[in-house]
């Protein structure tokens, strides 16, 4: 699995369109792809990953039930 997600990210490119006009492709080496409906679960598993790390142990947060809370709220924006 990890390879096909790899394959599919392998040798992505992008143009930027400003006022009708489109620049040249260019390489895109870090990052998701902008608009892949697997982008989304990709950043969810990274940061799930990344959020459990650093809040492993923790006490704090909003009790749900007598043994679950809510340490953290994960979301990303990148609306300019």
């Amino acid at each position: 699995m990890v390879t096909v997600i790899q394959k599919l990210y392998e040798a992505s490119s992008s143009a930027v369109r400003v006022n009708g006009d489109t620049s040249s492709r260019f390489q895109v080496e870090t990052s998701v792809c902008q608009g892949c409906i697997l982008s989304p679960v990709l950043f969810a598993i990274a940061i799930d990953w990344m959020l459990r790390r650093t809040t492993d142990n923790s006490t704090g947060g909003i009790k749900w039930s007598e043994d679950e809370s809510l340490c953290d709220l994960d979301f990303a924006d990148d609306d300019l």
